[in-house]
Parts: C-alpha cells; structure tokens; sequence
C-alpha cells in the first residue's frame, strides 16, 4: 500500500524521476520522539528518495498496520 496519505500534500505533489508518481514504503524503524510524537522514515520504491514524517502517536495508532506492514 503507497503511504503517501501520510505525507503533507506539497510532498504528495513532487514527481518521481523513476516513474510519474512516487511510490512510498517504510524504510527502517518507526520511532517516538520526546512530546508523544513519533517519527517514520518513507522511502520511494521507484527512485529511492527518502522522507522523513512525524506525526501525533494518535495519528500512528491509527494507521499503525498500513505504516508497519508495508516496510521494505
């Protein structure tokens, strides 16, 4: 499943130099941050960019099977 739902929409936007659209997975570990915030590495499966995302840990608790279920 692409996460890019996960990304702010000027993100969602940039085109992949690989293929027309980004395609992005889980790269690495997800991590919590000081503040309740957790941090997640996205990468395209295409070209290799890398992005990192932090989001509210509600905001993980919600989309926690899509973010850890898709990793590389």
């Amino acid at each position: 499943m692409d996460l890019a739902f996960l990304l702010p929409k000027d993100m969602r936007r940039d085109k992949c130099p690989a293929e027309n659209k980004h395609y992005w997975l889980t790269e690495g570990d997800v991590r919590s941050t000081a503040g309740s915030q957790v941090v997640v590495r996205l990468g395209c499966k295409h070209c290799g960019k890398s992005e990192y995302i932090f989001m509210p840990h509600e905001q993980f608790k919600v989309n926690e099977k899509q973010i850890l279920g898709e990793k590389k």
